[in-house]
């Protein structure tokens, strides 16, 4: 899972570009000095470790682990990447933007650092048995599985831009957007176990004393999956994992140091923990808040009205802060709660307790984590609620209450959201007809219940356009030469057809017609010598 944060934040630091935190001044130069960064971090970490400063050396690692998307974040800020690839490509790479493969490039820091920062780490932070290649090998094979996804989406994106009518449909009507959005995440949720199965080096669990021993725990728990796989991960990883919400596409994990480290018991116990995940449906728990925080940010920007970019990125920063604060408490919870699972299933804590202490390590004995509470209070949690099943019962009710809120928390605001996409049903198709240059059709719409009254006028003027002047250029031309006739409302409304129609950039110009002082005399000309200076400085468009 941490693969998938670092490409989240990564992708994040592109907001940058839209809020103007871009740097122009090009030092590529420097790229290449940064590269240095991860191995200098790996190796202080090593050396802390060798001499005895644990927190120093992990503190260091974490350090390690985040250089990627903060290089990324430094090559965006202040080496000008993006400046660069924007001459390069003409393109202009941002998330606000309908974006395909080409993002990757826009990622390409960030890609990089991370191939290096897993070389570093392997290189420093592998101690013997293990082997150099083999650590590499399997941290290479973890950041391409978390990859391919982003890649996939991308790819599909890149697909359906071959049709740009579809392209601006599903960018100015947001039911549809919702649609898409709905169609690609179940694709990916129930693609993901097939997705994992080939993207890890994986086998099926052979015959034996393991296998015979979760066979008898799922059968005690009503549990049913389609594969009991072996993760082999060259003994790198030690840990379990249930991915899938059907018995038909179940598919449960189990990694080769896992199966080396435990006895029958101690595996009987993790998996019946793992079940305890997925019986108590936390991965839902966890979709449920982080879609209801970010549709809540969403809903927030709309209701308030907000229009500049640093409050709108203020206001998602906040929700994706919120749910990482509610994932870390419910995450902690979750997994108490899934150690009560275990007790029930096995019926006494010990196998679970040897289990915790031989995988978790001394590391996390005593220390609580983002994800974990320490070994130590998870394991007088288990002794406690053995002796008396009241403290089980309790968390079970405390958490079943965050379950409902959470589900509450997404149905109330995905309900409100649809309710508002359907309302401005009308006023996006309208948007819509005027983007691909169907002007009467607007026309038409524009009486519709939900329409805008200023969109309603914009398409109005649109559909007295003649059909061979409604490209962007000459739209741009006809409200110049309209500016000069000394009405400026109606420039500024042609400007904006051309802006729909591909004319990119003209916000400065909309906005200098729009600060034009009004004449005093009808014979007195408009200053409008800030109007052409405005458009010399921004590029045409297609």
């Amino acid at each position: 899972m941490g693969y998938v944060f670092h490409i989240l934040f990564a992708l994040a630091t592109l907001a940058l570009v839209d809020v103007g935190w871009a740097g122009r001044e090009e030092r590529l130069w420097v790229l290449p000095f940064l590269a240095l960064l991860p191995y200098a971090l790996g190796w202080q970490a090593r050396r802390a470790f060798l001499t005895g400063h644990f927190r120093l050396g992990e503190a260091l690692e974490r350090a390690l682990a985040a250089a990627p998307v903060l290089l990324q974040l430094t090559a965006i800020t202040s080496l000008g990447w993006m400046t660069t690839l924007e001459r390069w490509s003409g393109a202009h790479p941002a998330l606000g933007n309908w974006q395909g493969l080409e993002l990757l490039a826009a990622l390409a820091p960030f890609l990089a650092y991370q191939v290096v920062a897993i070389d570093a780490r392997a290189r420093t932070l592998t101690f013997a048995p293990d082997s150099v290649a083999s650590a590499r090998a399997f941290q290479m094979r973890m950041f391409v599985s978390a990859l391919l996804p982003c890649a996939a989406y991308l790819g599909g994106a890149s697909v359906l831009s071959r049709w740009p009518d579809w392209q601006v449909r599903f960018e100015e009507v947001g039911l549809l957007a919702a649609l898409l959005t709905a169609v690609t995440a179940g694709l990916f949720v129930y693609a993901m176990p097939f997705f994992l199965r080939f993207a890890w080096d994986t086998a099926p669990l052979e015959r034996g004393w393991a296998r015979t021993m979760l066979e008898e725990v799922q059968r005690r728990a009503g549990f049913r999956c389609r594969e009991l796989l072996v993760w082999r991960t060259g003994q790198q990883m030690s840990n379990a994992a249930i991915v899938g919400f059907t018995e038909r596409t179940r598919i449960v994990f189990f990694s080769d140091l896992l199966i080396a480290q435990l006895g029958p018991r101690e595996l009987a116990a993790v998996f019946a923990h793992e079940l305890g995940h997925a019986r108590r449906a936390h991965a839902l728990v966890f979709g449920a808040f982080a879609i209801g925080f970010f549709l809540c940010a969403g809903l927030a920007v709309q209701w308030s009205g907000i229009e500049s970019s640093t409050a709108i990125s203020a206001l998602v920063l906040g929700a994706g802060l919120a749910w990482y604060l509610s994932f870390g408490f419910l995450s902690r919870r979750f997994e108490l709660e899934a150690d009560l699972e275990s007790l029930r299933i096995l019926g006494e804590s010990a196998p679970l307790v040897r289990a915790l202490q031989h995988v978790t390590g001394a590391h996390a004995h005593e220390r609580s984590s983002w994800r974990h509470f320490s070994t130590r209070d998870r394991v007088e949690f288990l002794e406690r609620a053995e002796r008396d099943p009241v403290v089980g019962l309790k968390l079970r009710l405390r958490l079943a209450r965050w379950r409902r809120v959470g589900f509450a928390l997404f149905a109330i605001v995905a309900s409100i959201q649809l309710v508002e996409l359907a309302r401005s049903w009308q006023h996006d198709w309208l948007v819509v007809d005027l983007r691909l240059g169907q002007f009467e059709r607007a026309a038409e719409r524009a009486g519709q219940r939900g329409v805008e009254p200023e969109l309603a006028a914009l398409a109005r003027l649109a559909a007295e356009v003649p059909a061979e002047a409604r490209d962007a250029g000459a739209l741009e031309q006809r409200a110049l030469e309209t500016l000069v006739a000394g009405d400026e409302a109606r420039a500024a409304n042609y400007l904006e057809l051309a802006r729909l129609r591909g004319q990119t950039d003209l916000d400065p110009v909309i906005d200098a017609v729009e600060a034009l002082p009004r004449p005093a005399a009808a014979d007195v000309p408009p200053p409008w010598d800030a109007v052409l200076e405005a458009r010399r400085r921004v590029p045409r468009g297609p």
